[in-house]
């Protein structure tokens, strides 16, 4: 979906390309949303399409004054479907405003340069917006116009190669005007007769003195220069040589310059012969060196000879000079010629610049030449590791100690961080190198939360990103290694870093591997032969301490594989089978993990066999489990209980705890139940149960569904309020299942909101809960961008039972025709399907053929069968079921249990 901002000459140039691509495409994928220009705005507040043919035209019609930017932002961030922003002015206050686009989702397509060359902070906010928002902001053509000036640095850096130099002739004004003023045969004009007659064919900008003066050189300088990894404040901060003469710079108009100008024509051109007589010739020249960190703009006397000498018209040449290509720079020289409408195409390369190799030079992702699993001295993977490695070794145990109690606090799906034990071995010996990448990956997850970037003590601390790339680059080496419990903490760590950042097939992967390195260690200490002669259990102290940490590490592998396969088709690699098989105790409780557990025998383990029914052996256990709990609280409440000092100060309160608990809980409910109510409803449906096949066989008892209706709107509201309730107190958690909770009670508060009558009208806060989910994910977007995707999958779904609730056309209608919508809501993944919702949603307004009946159709088909084939089917179903009973959780009942 497409905003577009302006619509001078470069934005109506865009409308006529948008709607080629359009009708060429034949695909609702392009749509035009928004169009505005500087006194007007044309939009519908139901984001249907602006006709792109006759959008100026409807824009000149009925067009208004256009709101505050903000409230534009606001607009298009609530969109149903991705936004791009084309903003096609040169204004600086919509340039200010980038980073909240970024944030909001919002994608930028700009020529604008001013925000890209502009202050240098809003340069970082723009860079580190685009991370949180997952938006993009494109600006190719703010440098060599259309030309693939800027992406090919981008490759250059992203590819591990280092710029050392940039150059070249970066205005095809002042190269035209130079080129005419001293061309290399000797001939040529006055200046002002050059810069008049540029004028006329419109070969510079209305006042030729912002050609002049250098600037918009200068700018291009700037954006390049910090893509390159330079610090430049501004375009002004490096010398800049303007041609405006000092006594016009202050004159009102262009035509009085234009005026003046001869009196100097006698300045340039003693600059043009004295080149001559050197056997050079001028030029307006631009010069980044990364080295020295200088750059300049300004007149330089070239060699006849120089590709920059041998420009034409108004031709463009830059140059990046690079280690992997060493001092020839050809093989990333971009040219640019321009015509005199300014239309722009490729020059040829020359073709020894075709041929230029690659010097040999080691690449920076190759570490050490010791092999991982030799065990020989850790070399740092790169430079820029070597840096962050050697700030993880100075960091006081004050931050290192903030940074545990925040990981423990806020991600309780990783308790496994023995905070005496962890910090003692830092202060007794220099910590491994292990360790290091370890603190690495907490302090990656931990900055990504808001309140840590707000305390005094993380505030030397690097960004995110920069420790999430350490910690990967060095697993890489690391996790071949022996094997080692530190390793897998880290990549359980960066699983989820992962995972939230929606980089599910490396968060898989890293799971995969942290499992089987768990699977190593625990073997080690167990089998009484090792796989590996090279590691036994000698190289490991197994004690009290360590086994807890190895207990909870497991159980951590086990959690993390629950999470991340959850909604989707992969198998379990850890389940609870194999967690069984290696008799696992049962997870350590706090006291127990602080003092250390010693190793468990086969008959301690929670995983013990079990009989088959409830005979009198395993209700006893049940019952002394009861009573054990039973005791407990008759013990609490006969000390006092809550009245007891302290115990309602907020140290005592486990806010943490409590709220991931009881989301846990509420959450488990809602999915499960959710399953057998009918995906879209009638608008004056009552609770009842499945409504598309397979249908239950056997009748609900009286009651059950108002009652099933109940527990799921509840556990919705539940959720939402818990979230408020939390925020409220300060227990601000953020965490990719905790905002997995706040998707599936926002999508059913949307649910509920449309059809009351689905919860006998008990959910008169729907509207109000769903508000509270929707604010939360909006703030959690900007920690993990998995959140916008459960976003947009809301908005959608609000959106169709809005007019499920109030149309007619959507009578009859079921899951089948939703299949992709329904797909989703039950996501952890958070996959943002927006355009294949709104051709489902539309299509059900413009679709006149009968609704969907596939399943009716299948099962008749099944019918058909050779009765004895099915039979067949049927039992190797069962078995099947049967022998993964265990893995897949599959339910016996025809409808879930209420008690």
């Amino acid at each position: 979906m497409f905003r577009n901002k302006g619509a001078g000459g470069v934005g109506a140039c865009f409308l006529e390309q948008l709607r080629y691509l359009s009708e060429k495409d034949q695909t609702p994928r392009l749509r035009l949303c928004y169009l505005a220009i500087i006194d007007r705005a044309f939009y519908y507040d139901d984001y249907r399409s602006i006709n792109i043919g006759t959008a100026l035209s409807e824009l000149e019609k009925y067009g208004n004054t256009p709101q505050p930017f903000s409230q534009t932002i606001q607009y298009l961030s609530k969109a149903p479907g991705r936004v791009v922003l084309v903003d096609n002015t040169s204004s600086q206050s919509i340039a200010d405003s980038y980073p909240q686009l970024l944030r909001s989702g919002i994608s930028i397509i700009t020529p604008n340069k001013k925000a890209f060359s502009g202050p240098y902070q809003l340069w970082q906010e723009i860079q580190q917006a685009e991370k949180l928002g997952n938006s993009y902001a494109y600006h190719e053509s703010s440098v060599g116009a259309g030309m693939p000036i800027i992406s090919t640095l981008k490759d250059l850096v992203e590819t591990g190669d280092e710029v050392t130099k940039i150059e070249g002739v970066f205005s095809g004004t002042m190269s035209y005007l130079f080129n005419s003023f001293a061309p290399i045969n000797g001939n040529g004009r006055k200046w002002s007769e050059v810069v008049t007659q540029a004028k006329q064919h419109g070969f510079t900008e209305p006042d030729p003195r912002d050609d002049l003066n250098g600037l918009d050189v200068a700018r291009k300088l700037t954006i390049l220069g910090r893509l390159a990894g330079l610090h430049i404040e501004s375009p002004t901060s490096f010398p800049v040589r303007s041609l405006v003469p000092q006594e016009l710079e202050s004159v009102l108009s262009s035509a009085e310059f234009l005026e003046r100008l001869p009196e100097f024509d006698d300045q340039m051109e003693e600059h043009k012969l004295a080149a001559q007589k050197a056997g050079k010739v001028v030029r307006f020249v631009g010069r980044i060196d990364i080295s020295s960190k200088e750059a300049r703009v300004g007149l330089e006397w070239v060699d006849a000879s120089d590709p920059i000498a041998l420009l034409q018209g108004s031709d463009n040449i830059i140059s990046f000079h690079t280690k992997r290509y060493g001092k020839k720079p050809p093989s990333s020289v971009s040219q640019v010629r321009s015509d005199r409408d300014n239309r722009l195409r490729n020059q040829e390369v020359p073709q020894d610049a075709l041929s230029q190799q690659p010097v040999s030079t080691p690449p920076l992702s190759i570490s050490s030449t010791t092999d991982p699993l030799s065990r020989g001295p850790y070399q740092p993977c790169s430079s820029r590791n070597q840096s962050i490695n050697q700030h993880i070794s100075s960091l006081s145990k004050k931050i290192t100690l903030k940074a545990l109690h925040n990981l423990n606090c806020k991600f309780l799906e990783l308790p496994f961080i023995h905070v005496a034990t962890f910090v003692g071995g830092i202060e007794s010996a220099v910590p491994t190198h292990e360790k290091k990448v370890l603190i690495g990956a907490i302090l990656a997850i931990i900055k990504l939360q808001p309140a840590v970037g707000t305390d005094s003590w993380a505030e030397n601390l690097l960004p995110s990103a920069e420790y999430a790339n350490y910690v990967r680059e060095e697993l890489s080496v690391s996790m071949l290694g022996t094997p080692k419990i530190e390793v897998v903490q880290a990549l359980l760590i960066m699983c989820l870093h992962d995972w939230g950042c929606k980089e599910f097939h490396r968060a898989w992967v890293y799971c995969g591997i942290a499992i089987r390195i768990m699977q190593s260690i625990h073997s080690l200490r167990v089998a009484p032969y090792p796989l590996e002669p090279s590691l036994n259990s000698d190289c490991y102290d197994f004690n009290r301490i360590t086994l807890a940490v190895e207990n909870r590490t497991y159980w951590a592998c086990f959690i993390m594989d629950c999470m991340i396969n959850a909604g989707t088709y992969n198998p379990p690699m850890l389940p609870m089978s194999e967690m069984e098989k290696l008799k696992a105790s049962r997870p350590l409780d706090a006291m127990q993990f602080a003092l250390g557990y010693e190793s468990p025998d086969t008959d301690s383990s929670l995983f013990c066999d079990k009989p088959a029914g409830l005979n009198g052996i395993h209700g006893t256990e049940i019952l002394v489990g009861g009573f054990s709990i039973w005791t407990q609280i008759m013990s609490f409440v006969f000390q006092d209980g809550r009245k007891a000092f302290g115990m309602c100060s907020p140290s005592n309160c486990y806010g943490e705890t409590f709220t991931y608990l009881n989301l846990l809980y509420f959450v488990s409910i809602l999915v499960h139940y959710r399953e057998y109510i009918p995906f879209l409803p009638a608008p004056d449906a009552i609770p009842v149960g499945p409504v598309d096949h397979p249908l239950l066989e056997a009748q609900a008892p009286a009651g059950w569904w108002d009652e099933s209706s109940a527990e799921i709107f509840g556990a919705a509201e539940h959720i939402a309020r818990i979230l408020e309730e939390a925020s409220d107190a300060g227990v601000l958690m953020m965490t990719p299942f905790i905002g997995f909770c706040a998707f599936s009670a926002g999508y059913m508060c949307a649910y509920v909101r449309w059809f009351p009558k689905m919860n006998l009208n008990r959910s008169p806060a729907a509207e109000e809960c769903l508000n509270i989910c929707l604010d939360f994910l909006e703030d959690f977007r900007h920690v993990w961008i998995i959140a916008e995707g459960w976003i947009k999958t809301i908005q959608h779904a609000s959106i169709l039972y809005e007019r499920a609730a109030t149309m007619d056309c959507y009578r009859g209608r079921s899951r089948a025709d939703f299949d992709t919508l329904h797909q989703s809501m039950n996501e952890f993944r958070a996959v943002d399907r927006s355009d294949q919702y709104s051709i489902e949603i539309d299509g059900a307004t413009q679709n006149t053929t009968e609704p969907t009946s596939t399943g009716l159709m299948g099962l008749a088909h099944m019918g058909d069968e050779d009765p004895s084939s099915a039979s067949v089917l049927l039992t190797e179903f069962l078995a099947e079921v049967g022998s993964s009973l265990n893995e897949q959780g599959a339910w016996s009942n025809w409808w879930p249990q209420i008690e």
